[in-house]
């Protein structure tokens, strides 16, 4: 959660200069709200991937949303640049089609963070990464276990992708926090 704290004060930041609400749930669907329409904010390093959270979560938007993405260079309240991007959820959703999901879904909840599943951790893991990229896409699956407790899928936007498709895909622009 510290290594977040610039990403919660770009939230904060940028909340305020826009007239949102914020979500109180950290794990919340959304980041923030505007006359019911959620946003979803991420802070992120220059030339950086677009980390996004949860694949679950993000496969399956209810609602068109703003997603603002502010990048940060040198020092992390150096904003450099921050684009709002109106996303249309069934757009949206199509990105995360996957015939396997389901599968997927099964799979992440039954593995064991014990060090003797490690091999057959990556090979299962690779399995899904390589369906996962038989087909061309816009986002990218990350496979996050420890041998404590953590066992998820996050997916995230490389820099390429963002702009060579994303800013092309769908209405955006770019916001000046003066």
């Amino acid at each position: 959660m510290e290594r977040q704290v610039h990403g919660f004060s770009f939230e904060k930041k940028f909340s305020l200069f826009e007239g949102l609400t914020l979500n109180d749930n950290y794990t919340g669907k959304n980041d923030a709200f505007k006359d019911n329409i959620p946003y979803q904010i991420k802070y992120i390093k220059n030339n950086s991937s677009i980390d996004l959270g949860d694949y679950f979560r993000n496969s399956k938007k209810e609602k068109d949303f703003y997603l603002i993405i502010g990048f940060w260079e040198k020092e992390k309240d150096n904003v450099v640049a921050i684009y709002k991007l109106f996303i249309d959820k069934d757009k949206w959703n199509n990105l995360f089609n996957f015939s396997l999901k389901e599968e997927l879904k099964e799979w992440i909840s039954s593995v064991s963070n014990d060090y003797s599943y490690d091999k057959q951790w990556k090979e299962e893991m690779n399995y899904f990464k390589k369906e996962w990229n038989k087909t061309k896409r816009e986002v990218e699956l990350r496979f996050k276990r420890d041998h404590k407790t953590q066992k998820r899928i996050q997916c995230a936007i490389n820099k390429s992708n963002f702009f060579n498709y994303f800013l092309k895909e769908f209405y955006f622009w770019r916001v000046d926090m003066v």
